[in-house]
């Protein structure tokens, strides 16, 4: 499973695609060309060249090549092993255009060695449709690397700040089947996912989402209309009774902490936003009004305590994918759905930790 995952997150399945794709266009050519002037040694040739491409670095990494029987004497063959089951399997995400490639090289090869009389037209113009996906995908993958460039040029949030929190961001807690909407639209506000009637799966408690009318005092927004972020992941909303049903089908979303700089009138309270008690704070050098010792290692049977546990960053409106950095989840029984709503086209990795999840489990 870890490989699974590095290699997905890696973008090499892509990489490999599109590097096969040019180099098959290359291969292509070369062959109308050796065709057309009735060039010798054409198998041979062809063979030099299939051998060149299948050593790149990037290819031998996941890929060899056979070729069996004699060339000589005609009688030779070619195929091709995937050297790690996972790329198999993310191949199939990706409705096998991998293998799809590879059947093109197979083509290319056997029409040239006499054994295909003509090019599968139907398999030539699904070849061009991969590439021009693959276009558009590494296209978006560029587009994103240049949004986080711009979020990186932006403040951060202060050193001395950041040591303070227990993990590597802020996190969303959502159902696995709202990834798709959020990786289109965001992460948006209860107010405004009404507004836009957006489908979500909804399991927060119906009587804390009406206490989140009301108003803070800073910007005087109703709660409701941020986007609520935990300091600390494992808080007691993963106990809640709502929850525990669908538990295993939950997932984190892990925000960049500069959004608390970065993005104008967010917020972070001392505790559960519902609560009439919290308190709100829209300067970092405040950070330290917040219990971080009751926040980190509180009681989950006290009030007071899973109050303070339950502590929030409120970005107003909604928070671009461009800010989330990994979504985590705690098994494998909804990583391949993770993986086909295709994260890691915005640079947000997939990570699987049940430590993230754990909690103790209480009425």
């Amino acid at each position: 499973m870890k490989n699974l995952i590095q290699i997905y997150n890696s973008n090499d399945y892509e990489r490999l695609c599109k590097k096969l794709i040019q180099r098959l266009e290359d291969v292509i050519s070369l062959m109308k060309n050796m065709v057309k002037y009735n060039k010798p040694n054409k198998v041979a040739v062809l063979l030099s060249f299939y051998k060149e491409i299948f050593d790149l670095p990037l290819v031998r990494k996941y890929l060899l090549a056979e070729f069996i029987g004699c060339i000589k004497a005609g009688e030779a063959s070619l195929k091709f092993h995937f050297l790690m089951k996972e790329l198999e399997e993310i191949d199939m995400l990706f409705h096998s255009n991998l293998e799809k490639i590879l059947e093109s090289y197979i083509l290319v090869f056997n029409y040239l060695e006499g054994q295909k009389e003509r090019l599968d037209r139907e398999l030539m113009l699904e070849l061009t449709e991969i590439s021009r996906s693959l276009g558009l995908t590494f296209g978006f993958i560029q587009h994103s690397n240049l949004r986080r460039d711009e979020i990186n040029r932006k403040d951060t949030l202060k050193k001395n700040k950041i040591q303070n929190l227990p993990y590597e961001g802020f996190y969303h807690f959502t159902h696995i089947s709202n990834i798709p909407n959020i990786l289109e639209m965001g992460l948006l506000s209860h107010e405004k996912l009404i507004s836009s009637e957006v489908q979500n799966s909804d399991y927060s408690n119906k009587e804390y989402k009406l206490k989140r009318e009301r108003t803070e005092e800073l910007y005087h927004r109703k709660i409701n209309e941020y986007v609520p972020l935990y300091i600390n992941p494992k808080n007691p909303f993963m106990g809640s009774k709502a929850i525990i049903p669908v538990f295993s089908e939950m997932v984190l979303i892990e925000v960049l902490p500069h959004v608390l700089v970065q993005i104008p009138k967010t917020l972070f309270s001392d505790g559960n936003a519902a609560e009439k008690e919290t308190n709100f704070f829209g300067n970092q050098d405040e950070l330290e009004r917040v219990n971080w010792t009751l926040l980190q290692n509180g009681k989950w049977t006290e009030e007071e305590s899973k109050r303070i546990m339950c502590s929030e960053v409120l970005v107003p409106d909604e928070i671009s994918p461009f800010y989330m950095q990994r979504i985590i989840v705690q098994n494998d029984s909804v990583l391949h759905e993770l993986m086909a709503a295709f994260p890691n086209k915005y640079g947000i990795e997939i990570i699987l930790d049940s430590d993230y999840f754990a909690f103790p489990r209480i009425n």
